[in-house]
């Protein structure tokens, strides 16, 4: 049978959108907050990915015990995200789950963040932040990001800096919550095999009594600065090259075909770059891609290579 697909606001902002398909035997919901490492202040870079870690330590219901083996009773598979402009949680389980998985992203999403809890997972995040230091692709992309996007807030690190996370205060966690994860900043997708008037009448249920938040979104317009930077390591055996240029934003309706171009080109395993440089083992890895912003996008390029075959790359 087809697919189709229906969409639905309740009165608090919170849009509902579902792509149905009866022959699915699984179900998927994903809770989609429209916040991530741009929409932090300066001096509060990396709260959006470190409050996406405190989601998982419990509500004011639930322990972090609790919060995992729910999921586990459920057979679920579940995790989370954050990214420049998006923080996203998702499970996955049998369709008999649904309410219980609706259910438990409500509670989710109403973290207690205990102090406790916060000052624990201080440190796994400035652990993971000195982890990905040691990656040279890693440090490679946040210097380009911070390049290529300047003063603007793309130019942000998701993970945020070492010193920002450092004297982050939970009480600062807690107000960047309640002014960036209202409904009305939200998205609850789902898919798989489903009722979808049923699944609207889950979301009254359990996210109906949230409070309506209005968040804003500052836009302003790149001021993009063309120029070449090197970072050198002499411990490294490998050559890594990135590069940024301005594409199409979320909103514009070219961005259809700038993913095309970018998979044409750029994917991992069939395209131009593929069969022109790894393939023939000029390049270990070789990436074209397209990334659309809100209100902004880009191209990226990256290879991986060996020094001596760079110019050649």
């Amino acid at each position: 049978m087809a697919l189709t697909f229906h969409h639905h606001q309740l009165p608090n902002g919170l849009d509902i959108v579902a792509e149905i398909n009866p022959d699915s035997y699984s179900f998927s919901a994903g809770l989609f907050v429209k916040t991530g490492a741009r929409d932090e202040a300066p001096k509060l870079n990396g709260v959006s990915h470190f409050l996406e870690h405190m989601m998982f330590k419990g509500s004011t219901q639930y322990t972090w015990e609790d919060v995992n083996r729910i999921f586990d009773e459920m057979g679920a598979r579940y995790n989370a995200f954050t990214t420049q402009e998006m923080t996203a949680y998702y499970i996955n389980v049998l369709p008999e789950f649904t309410e219980r998985a609706i259910e438990h992203l409500s509670h989710l999403l109403r973290p207690a963040i205990r102090q406790a809890d916060f000052d624990t997972e201080k440190k796994v995040i400035l652990e993971e932040i000195a982890m990905y230091l040691d990656d040279p692709g890693h440090r490679l992309y946040e210097k380009l990001m911070a390049e290529h996007f300047a003063n603007h807030p793309l130019s942000m690190s998701v993970l945020g800096e070492a010193k920002s996370i450092e004297r982050l205060e939970r009480d600062e966690m807690a107000s960047y919550f309640v002014q960036r994860y209202g409904p009305g900043n939200m998205v609850l997708s789902v898919t798989g095999q489903l009722d979808f008037d049923e699944i609207v009448r889950l979301a009254e249920k359990y996210y109906g009594s949230w409070s309506r938040v209005d968040a804003q979104r500052d836009q302003p317009p790149p001021m993009y600065r063309p120029q070449r930077t090197d970072l050198v390591d002499a411990k490294l055996n490998r050559q890594y090259t990135m590069g940024m240029t301005p594409g199409p934003s979320a909103q514009d309706e070219r961005r259809f075909a700038a993913r095309v171009l970018s998979d044409v080109v750029g994917d991992s395993d069939g395209s131009r770059f593929y069969w022109a440089l790894v393939d023939p083992a000029i390049a270990e890895d070789a990436d074209f891609s397209f990334y659309p912003h809100d209100a902004c996008g880009s191209f990226y390029i990256a290879l991986t290579c060996d020094p001596t075959r760079a110019s050649k790359a």
